[in-house]
């Protein structure tokens, strides 16, 4: 009977989605029967009012900010170099940069860097355009201590190199593998503060990085959490910490780039794996399923407003040498690659 219900489930999925395929209209008209489309709109519609609210009361970390100076970045490396650039959004740029001066929480070395880069910008800039004249004549109003670190571009040749081979480096992601299995052990927040600070080095959108990281390092705090996902029944008892990934939608003013945050937070989190095994931390990615109840409660426990999105969780721990690990066997290239004409 289970499986004739199963069938028949299917059936009927198939023909409603055939249906709302065939058209624009009947797709959207279907999408407003999920939850989790309504409740992705919901989410895009706040975080781009709260990006609004941020223009003119910025709190910490600025993503505009942190967008325009990257992107003044780039005109600064172009080759050629255009003469004047940027005089769409300088005003804005020195404006945000100004703001965030003022606030008491904005990282240091954001503001060092965005000093650094418009420092750059105008010297090289022509000064012929009205809108890079008035910035300029706002920008120097406030100057900033920096940092011995000299924050613009630089040569490729000049870049921090290291002697890692590609062996070495394909040894480190066959030895990292979803580990389920951990020994009792406290799991220290240093160390996930230095698996962190490696994690962020990943690309990011404008350079944007649009998310944040929860801990919960008390096994039964990490339990309790880890249980709210689906896919950890068995083994969520003896998860020492886990880690909430958590994408935030205000960094963006466009509905366009409202996937960005699962790239971006994807990027950070494979290389914070990585990290976690070089400081002897096994890890296993848990899938967070978009389901409207789990949704909901996982928001209650860590307090997120509607605009931040849970990307997956991350379980940590010292691996237990007797536990047993999938051997999932992957891909090769050439199962992936196409290589066009």
């Amino acid at each position: 009977m289970l499986q004739l219900l199963k069938k028949t489930y299917t059936k009927i999925s198939f023909l409603l989605l055939s249906i709302a395929d065939s058209s624009k209209l009947l797709a959207i008209i279907y999408s407003l029967s999920s939850a989790s489309f309504i409740r992705e709109q919901l989410a895009v519609i706040h975080g781009r009012k709260i990006f609004y609210q941020t223009l003119k009361d910025p709190k910490k970390s600025n993503a505009q900010l942190r967008r325009n100076i990257h992107r003044l970045e780039k005109g600064l490396i172009m080759r050629p170099r255009k003469r004047t650039f940027g005089s769409a959004y300088i005003r804005e740029t020195v404006d945000l940069y100004r703001l965030s001066l003022n606030v008491s929480q904005a990282p240091p070395k954001e503001l060092h860097w965005a000093n650094n880069v418009l420092t750059a910008y105008f010297k090289i800039v022509e000064h012929s355009h009205k809108e890079i004249t008035k910035a300029y004549s706002q920008f120097i109003k406030n100057p900033v201590a920096n940092y011995e670190e000299e924050m613009v571009p630089y040569k490729k040749q000049e870049r921090l190199k290291n002697t890692i081979t590609y062996d070495e480096l394909m040894n480190l992601c066959l030895q990292r593998r979803s580990t389920r299995w951990f020994i009792d052990k406290q799991v220290p927040a240093k160390s996930i503060k230095k698996a962190i600070d490696l994690a962020v080095q990943a690309p990011s959108a404008c350079n944007r990085q649009p998310y944040e990281i929860i801990a919960a390092l008390q096994p039964d705090r990490a339990t309790e959490i880890c249980n709210l996902a689906m896919g950890t029944s068995g083994f969520s008892h003896n998860i020492n910490a886990v880690l909430i990934i958590v994408g935030d939608l205000s960094k963006y003013v466009y509905d366009r780039d409202r996937h960005i945050i699962y790239i971006d937070s994807s990027l950070m989190s494979m290389q914070l794996m990585l990290a976690l095994e070089t400081l002897g931390l096994s890890s296993c990615p848990i899938n967070w399923p978009d389901i409207e109840k789990r949704e909901k409660a996982l928001a209650k426990e860590l307090d997120l407003p509607i605009n931040k999105r849970p990307i997956m969780m991350i379980a940590v721990g010292y691996a237990d040498p007797e536990g047993k690990i999938p051997y999932s066997q992957k891909l090769d290239s050439d199962d992936v690659l196409t290589v066009l004409d």
